[in-house]
């Protein structure tokens, strides 16, 4: 019985790595198109405009979708669950609209902050079709992972970056003239692409009698808003390298960040499935055992991805080289040393990641945006300091010195709030170790 029990975690794990793997795998595929079609102040801007459409897209996640989410996993009420749905999505529209167009006026002096002008400014006018296309991508995915199901999300995402894939490696084959106008296009058709064909898998199980109302309005923003504070506060800090280079450097200083996060991006891919798989179920557990389990879930998934991820960082931080030639060409060699501290540095913010998702998971949004803030002032100060002292390297080596701080004060808040153990999460790695090998050796046979 404890061995299934064990084993459930590194299964759901792997099974949720599974779902996200075809975001990064057509991802770096277009990444090494994309390289070798723009030059390095095109891919530069291209960047910034993805931390942009990014960082609010996952924000507003934040604030909607875990809400969604956590009151639908937790509710057995179907009208209830289109109550949910409707209020989620009404507030999904308005939200978009607001930022969208906010960021559309401002356009102009954000790209001339940024030094790319009105070259960033064009990218929000070219977006269009991708602003509708993720408010129903979001909503969609948000009813079915309620329901702990993941299928339909995996096909939108699918359908998205297959279409992009295709877009992209026709102007790449044929060798035709690609502006960077067309990729923001083609980028956002995907998105709306996605959205109908998630549409069309479950418009069966919809409900179209519009059932928004305001008490759930207030309930999700309620729920959501340090959600949203922290999830902004987090992306503004963990994209400020890129904005940092791209002010005080250039567009192509920021372009070899934008390769370090897109490779990083294929490493954290367990980090982030792990907090899919924990997110729900903590939302579940709280309901039924309340938080004397929180202590378990945490140091068992925290076990989990240690056994998963300290191979594959120290394998990639000695392949980085090849790595980057093989993605990008030698043009972006001088990426290399990002790529190689922002890889490590995945194995000091795995406690810090599973930690944030157990804080909202209990109740604690409020706790969890405070210590989101207080990083990102010290982020802040710290990137600064060392760009400053360092140059383009300076924003990575701060990053590593933020990584380590941060773990050290997650581990001692999570110690606080829920009881988290060092020594807990070690004897959970040795037994973890201990079934991984032994599926191994059951698998492998080693000829003698």
């Amino acid at each position: 019985m404890s061995g299934k029990r064990d084993s459930y975690w590194l299964i759901s794990i792997m099974a949720t790595f599974l779902q996200r793997f075809s975001r990064p795998l057509f991802g770096v595929l277009n990444f090494m198109m994309l390289t070798r079609m723009l030059s390095r102040y095109e891919f530069g801007v291209w960047s910034i405009f993805l931390v942009i459409s990014t960082t609010f897209e996952m924000t507003k996640s934040a604030l909607l979708k875990t809400a969604h989410i956590k009151f639908a996993a937790s509710s057995s009420d179907e009208a209830e669950h289109v109550a949910i749905s409707w209020s989620s999505l009404t507030l999904n529209i308005l939200l978009s609209v607001i930022y969208w167009t906010g960021l559309y006026v401002f356009a102009n002096p954000i790209g001339n902050w940024l030094n790319s002008g009105a070259d960033f400014a064009s990218t929000i006018s070219w977006y269009i079709p991708g602003i509708i296309g993720t408010v129903f991508i979001a909503h969609y995915d948000a009813i079915k992972r309620a329901k702990l199901n993941f299928k339909n999300g995996l096909y939108g995402q699918l359908t998205m970056y297959v279409y992009f894939f295709i877009s992209i490696g026709y102007f790449f084959i044929s060798k035709n003239v690609l502006g960077l106008n067309q990729v923001v296009l083609h980028y956002g058709i995907g998105s709306l692409v996605a959205a109908l064909v998630m549409f069309a898998l479950d418009y069966k199980s919809l409900s179209f009698r519009f059932s928004a109302s305001r008490l759930w309005m207030k309930k999700l923003v309620s729920f959501g808003k340090y959600i949203w504070g922290g999830n902004l506060i987090g992306n503004l800090s963990n994209n400020f390298d890129q904005m940092l280079t791209t002010k005080y450097l250039s567009p192509v200083s920021a372009s070899y960040y934008g390769i370090a996060t897109r490779i990083i991006g294929v490493v954290e891919i367990p980090l982030f499935a792990a907090s899919e798989v924990l997110f729900p179920k903590l939302s579940k557990v709280m309901e039924e055992d309340g938080l004397s389990k929180a202590k378990f879930y945490l140091e068992k998934m925290i076990a989990s991805l240690y056994v998963l991820m300290i191979p594959a960082v120290l394998i990639m931080v000695l392949l980085s080289k090849w790595i980057v030639l093989f993605l990008a060409g030698e043009t972006y060699l001088d990426a290399v040393p990002i790529v190689q501290l922002y890889i490590f540095r995945i194995l000091l913010i795995i406690l810090q990641v599973q930690s944030g998702q157990t804080l909202i998971s209990i109740g604690k949004a409020a706790l969890h945006f405070k210590m989101t803030a207080i990083s990102f002032i010290l982020r802040v100060l710290v990137l600064y300091v060392c760009f400053t002292k360092i140059g383009l390297y300076g924003a990575a080596w701060g990053n590593m010195i933020m990584a380590i701080i941060s773990l050290v004060y997650w581990y001692l808040l999570m110690r606080k709030e829920v009881g988290l153990e060092a020594s807990g999460i070690l004897r959970y790695y040795k037994e973890q170790s201990q079934y991984v090998i032994e599926i191994l050796k059951s698998r492998i046979k080693i000829p003698v």
